[in-house]
């Protein structure tokens, strides 16, 4: 078996040739999965030639190719997948809510209906809308709040 450090210049005619540089944030990582492959595949065949071996130089750059398509479909899966969360979560949260709403009994639902309406009023102002005494309102939420839990 060949030392591998003799595959470090083909290594990095790879990554030239596909237009990473060293300043590339992924060029070492790039490098180490090459010399992986190269260590894989030197084990197999063990008179593997570090230079002037155009099929060698060709087969990392497209295990090259590889990596760089698998990153980018992953990169792109993630961001349509945080897109997609986004309005799927508050759907389903306020289908959750509104759910919750029907287990209420009647005399709590309006008070419910306001607090989802209207979320971040104070309790003061939350009882001169409703019209409802401030601590009858209060009692009211920690009914509503009992159901929750």
């Amino acid at each position: 078996m060949t030392e591998l450090v003799a595959f470090k210049p083909l290594v990095g005619g790879v990554l030239k040739v596909n237009g990473l540089t060293r300043s590339h944030p992924q060029y070492d990582d790039y490098f180490q999965e090459l010399m992986l492959i190269l260590w894989e595949r030197s084990a197999n065949e063990p008179d593997l030639a570090p230079t002037h071996n155009t099929q060698l130089f060709r087969f990392l750059l497209w295990r090259l190719k590889d990596m760089q398509r698998k990153e980018w479909l992953q990169q792109s899966r993630c961001q349509l997948k945080q897109e997609v969360d986004a309005g799927f979560c508050e759907d389903v949260y306020m289908g959750m809510w509104y759910a919750l709403k029907q287990q209420l009994p009647l005399s709590l639902q309006p008070i419910y209906q306001h607090v989802l309406d209207y979320p971040d009023l104070t309790l003061q102002a939350r009882s001169r809308q409703l019209a409802v005494n401030r601590k009858t309102l209060r009692r009211r939420l920690d009914m509503i709040g009992r159901y929750i839990k």
